[in-house]
């Protein structure tokens, strides 16, 4: 990946509370801080926030979560493997244009995934449900995150 931009990345550095309360609501709440992970040739972090929700049974239900998974790659080797997935889409996903080099709409996982300078993205935004997860509200996500 020729563009590939290497180092590691911080997902909750471009999802930030800002971002969460403009999908979710005012008030989203951060999750539990997922500690980084990395090998030699790929860093990953996830960052995590739900919308704020009170206690009856129905707001519980109708709690969403936005979340940001970042694989930065920190060699050709893991801009490479970063890129596989984009190369031939599994069955069921599809293409989605204007978004970093390549993304894609994965229906059976509810996510988002973008390749952008080697950094392969994966965004999930909707409620509990992976399979009631839009396209078009990951879209907006991404969008707020300037991952475009």
């Amino acid at each position: 990946s020729s563009n590939a931009v290497y180092g590691s990345k911080d997902a909750c550095t471009i999802l930030t509370q800002a971002v969460a309360d403009k999908v979710l609501g005012a008030g989203a709440q951060k999750g539990t801080n997922t500690p980084n992970t990395s090998s030699s040739d790929v860093s990953v972090s996830t960052c995590t926030y739900t919308s704020a929700t009170g206690d009856s049974l129905e707001s519980v239900r109708n709690m969403k979560a936005a979340s940001l998974l970042v694989r930065a790659p920190l060699t050709a080797t893991g801009a490479d493997s970063n890129n596989e997935p984009f190369r031939t889409l599994k069955s069921g996903a599809s293409e989605v244009s204007g978004y970093g080099e390549k993304a894609f709409w994965d229906p059976a996982m509810g996510q988002l995934n973008i390749l952008k300078e080697g950094t392969w993205y994966i965004l999930s935004v909707g409620k509990t449900k992976v399979t009631e997860h839009t396209v078009a509200d990951a879209q907006a996500f991404a969008q707020s995150m300037s991952l475009k």
